[in-house]
């Protein structure tokens, strides 16, 4: 059996937009633990780049001031991240440093139920407040049940929603 196991990244237009992500030290430490715990030779698992995965979190919740970083991470270097034979987190670091960026504004800070995002601008069809109720409804381990079998959350991406604007 082949698992491949990724960090949870909190990303924007989801109910997880305002939670912070887990540290690079927790990811390496649930990393150790789980290889610690995995003995069976018949399962092969596969870890996400720890550090690739902090990146994800800052561009997936970040704002066009991340755009000086990226140059100043293009212009030393850093292209083709996807390949760890070209990844180099140092760089990444040192870009952030020269921007005067600090990644735990953007990673690990749970965020104010009325702050604005960058994104918000920027419409997916699903209102912000039913984000903010399931959020809390995740919190408190609550299931939203598939709305096309069991009624409509009201959530405002389709013509059943209350909510509904179309284009």
């Amino acid at each position: 059996m082949n698992v491949t196991i990724a960090p949870f990244v909190p990303k924007a237009h989801t109910p997880f937009q305002w939670g912070p992500m887990v540290t690079l030290e927790r990811i390496t430490e649930i990393r150790r633990l789980i290889k610690s715990i995995t003995t069976n030779r018949k399962i092969k698992i596969k870890f996400n780049t720890p550090e690739r995965s902090i990146l994800e979190g800052v561009f997936a919740r970040g704002d066009r001031r991340l755009g000086d970083v990226i140059l100043k991470a293009w212009s030393k270097g850093c292209k083709l991240d996807a390949w760890d034979e070209y990844f180099d987190y140092q760089k990444w670091n040192d870009s952030f440093k020269e921007a005067g960026i600090e990644t735990n504004f953007y990673l690990h800070r749970k965020r104010k139920e009325d702050e604005i995002f960058p994104w918000d601008h920027i419409s997916s069809g699903v209102m912000k407040q039913f984000f903010k109720r399931e959020s809390k409804k995740s919190s408190r381990q609550q299931y939203t049940p598939d709305c096309f079998k069991e009624g409509c959350p009201d959530c405002g991406a389709c013509v059943r929603s209350s909510h509904y604007v179309g284009n």
